[in-house]
């Protein structure tokens, strides 16, 4: 992809992220964003952040106590993808960020600028 993509993304991901919830002390406040290139739903079920479907660029927030790991489901088309979405790799961090894509679910700590591939479909 090119560098202008990349740019674009972090502009929108940034508006979109800090326009979120705040956590209190003690939680920490976890943002998911679907950002999948063709239609329909992607399903979720989270520990703490509930069932929730997302469209295309739609976002979820949720705060989560800091000392208890979030897991969570997620099913789309005919393939689905458990995943952590806080653990104990996030302690000490505020917030943690998602992007979920065709292939792949990208975890960002705080800043947006870092991105770590954290799971797979059909994994």
């Amino acid at each position: 992809m090119t560098t202008v993509y990349y740019i674009a993304l972090f502009l929108v991901l940034a508006c979109t992220f800090s326009n979120t919830i705040n956590a209190a002390p003690g939680e920490v406040k976890i943002g998911l964003q679907t950002i999948i290139p063709t239609t329909g739903l992607v399903h979720f079920s989270c520990d703490s952040g509930g069932r929730f479907d997302l469209n295309r660029n739609e976002v979820h927030d949720w705060t989560v106590p800091s000392d208890k790991i979030e897991h969570c489901f997620a099913v789309w088309n005919q393939t689905s993808c458990y995943f952590n979405a806080y653990d104990d790799s996030d302690k000490g961090h505020f917030a943690v960020h998602w992007i979920v894509e065709e292939v792949a679910f990208y975890r960002s700590q705080d800043d947006l600028l870092n991105w770590e591939l954290r799971a797979q479909w059909g994994g």
